[in-house]
């Protein structure tokens, strides 16, 4: 969920989440492609690769 920074909304989500998670009773499909181990490994090497091309071309730094 992207709530954005303000603490009423990040608690609202986290309580949203909360609410929707069930262990025995998965509500969502799980994708192939994320239903792997390292997939959050994974999520921080694209983010840590695009830093220096969105502050070259969105910060312009």
């Amino acid at each position: 969920i992207m709530c954005g920074l303000k603490s009423a909304d990040i608690i609202t989500a986290i309580q949203v989440v909360i609410a929707q998670h069930s262990k025995t009773d998965r509500q969502f499909r799980v994708i192939p492609d994320h239903d792997v181990d390292n997939v959050s490994k994974k999520v921080v090497r694209i983010i840590m690769s695009y830093i220096d091309y969105i502050n070259r071309t969105i910060w312009y730094k």
